[in-house]
Parts: structure tokens; C-alpha cells; sequence
């Protein structure tokens, strides 16, 4: 697996315009999305938002911060691979494109291959496992959409395979504060069914919320 690292100020200023145009879903779902200095939500023209952007971009940051994820994450890379696939029953992509930002929430994925990192919403020893968690969205994102599950679920599911006792070698030990009352009827098909069978898992967890929702509005 390969790790291509990419920055510029012409993606930060799309990465801002597409926060402001994505605000309000990220502010209903708890999210404090971070946009430059003199910027708000209020419709501000490219040429703004340009130049807030250029007042802050220091490429030097973002070489440095890549190299140092470059370092950490090539000591779990292997493992991590290897396992994810046998787990999955997905075979990923051999190169990752990864758009390190400082801007918008911490990170987001773009199927096939797309990692964006939202590199100064956290501390340098969590960037590297942080883009762990971004594959594994992209390993099941196809899933995700086949069986429609909701955003909180998707979340609870990714940090459920990450801190999975397989995945050991990441000593990843991030959880949302909040999953929206997904997490008991998630778990316990997680546990059930996810490694014997995870197409058998999310036609599972499918049926539990058509009826769920069903019995809240029959």
C-alpha cells in the first residue's frame, strides 16, 4: 500500500467552499467543521475565501505533517492490510490518494482510493490511524450504500472493526462521543455475525432498521 500525499491551496479553498456548502448537515449532526480566519458560513466569494486560504497556507506544515504520517503508518501498513482484506473479503486499492487539509471536519473518503485528513484537528500520533479509519469506510462504503445504512451506524461499525482485537497492531482506541442509539443492536450483530459473514451482517442490520423504523411509524 502506497500513500500519496497531495496539498495545494487551490484544493484548501474547494475544501472551505464545500464545508460552507455542506454547513448546516454538519453542524445538525454535531460536527464543528473549521474554515480560515475571516470566513463564516455566510456565502463568501471565491476571491475570499482564496485569500484566507493563502494568509494561511505554510507548505512547510503540510510537508512535515506528511512525512511524519508517512512514518507512522508505515508501522502498521502491512498488518493492517493484510487483515482488513482477510476481514472484509475486499481486496483495496495498492495506492491511497490522501489531500491533507486544515480545514472542514477531520476526514472524509472518496471511493476508490480518496483519503482527505483534516490534519490540524488532531494530534500527530492519531493522523496515521486516523487514516486507517478512512479505509476502512472506503473497504465497506459499497456495502454501506447497498444496504443503506445511516451515518452514526456506518461510524460505530468502522470503530468497531478498528479496535477489534484482529486489529491489535493499530492500538486504536478512538470513539465518537455519541452514535445516535445505534450502538446495542450494532454490537450485537457485529459480534454474531461480522467475521463469519460481513454481506450476511449488514443484510442484518438492514432488516433490524426497516423494521425499526417500521414500528415507529405503523
Amino acid at each position: 500500500m502506497v500513500l500519496v500525499f497531495k496539498f495545494n491551496t487551490e484544493f484548501e479553498a474547494e475544501r472551505v467552499s464545500e464545508t460552507i456548502k455542506r454547513m448546516e448537515w454538519f453542524l445538525a449532526n454535531g460536527y464543528k467543521p473549521r474554515l480560515p480566519a475571516g470566513i463564516g458560513a455566510e456565502n463568501p466569494t471565491k476571491e475570499q475565501i482564496a485569500e484566507a486560504v493563502g494568509k494561511e497556507f505554510a507548505e512547510k506544515e503540510y510537508s512535515n505533517a506528511a512525512e511524519q504520517i508517512s512514518k507512522d503508518f508505515a508501522s502498521f501498513e502491512n498488518e493492517f492490510l493484510r487483515i482488513l482484506e482477510k476481514i472484509t473479503k475486499i481486496k483495496m486499492p495498492e495506492e491511497f490518494e490522501v489531500f491533507l487539509t486544515k480545514y472542514g471536519v477531520g476526514g472524509s473518503y472518496f471511493l476508490p482510493n480518496k483519503v482527505i485528513l483534516n490534519f490540524a484537528n488532531y494530534k500527530p500520533e492519531q493522523r496515521a490511524k486516523t487514516i486507517a479509519h478512512e479505509i476502512v469506510h472506503l473497504a465497506i462504503e459499497e456495502q454501506i450504500r447497498k444496504y443503506k445504512i445511516p451515518h452514526w451506524q456506518k461510524e460505530r461499525i468502522v470503530d468497531l472493526i478498528l479496535t477489534n482485537e484482529r486489529l491489535k497492531c493499530l492500538n486504536y482506541d478512538f470513539w465518537q462521543k455519541d452514535y445516535h442509539g445505534f450502538e446495542k443492536p450494532t454490537d450485537n450483530f457485529f459480534k454474531e455475525l461480522f467475521f463469519k459473514s460481513p454481506e450476511l451482517f449488514f443484510q442484518k442490520i438492514s432488516q433490524a432498521n426497516q423494521a425499526n423504523s417500521t414500528g415507529k411509524t405503523g
